[in-house]
């Protein structure tokens, strides 16, 4: 990767250096917005997934997150960017459905738990 002031040269094509900013504000957003976001889909040259990765490379707010200096987001499957609000509510919707599943399950015909606490649960 060839990156000067005017821009940087990706696989497929060259893109100009604001491409980071423009990948930055993106995160920012939707950082802000408590949301996730798929860093393909940002800069609207077709980028092909080496481009997309190596773009990441060069972004200061990415670089803070892999260095463990930053949690408000996460990288996941490599070009999704997640809020960490984002990530909480989802991980707590899926506990609360799991719980609800196994209260329903533990349920036997007359209606009454089969699973019996012990002195640091309750039903």
């Amino acid at each position: 990767c060839i990156r000067d002031r005017n821009g940087i040269a990706l696989e497929t094509c060259f893109v100009s250096a604001d491409a980071i900013d423009t990948l930055d504000n993106a995160i920012l957003d939707a950082v802000k917005q408590r949301t996730y976001l798929d860093l393909s889909k940002v800069i609207t040259a077709p980028l092909s997934y080496g481009d997309v990765t190596t773009l990441m490379q060069h972004s200061s707010l990415i670089k803070r997150v892999k260095q463990k200096k930053d949690d408000s987001f996460a990288i996941v499957a490599d070009t999704f960017i997640v809020s960490k609000e984002f990530l909480d509510r989802t991980k707590n919707l899926i506990k609360n459905q799991a719980v609800e599943k196994v209260k329903k399950e533990s349920m036997n015909p007359s209606g009454k738990s089969i699973v019996h606490p012990g002195p640091s649960q309750s039903v």
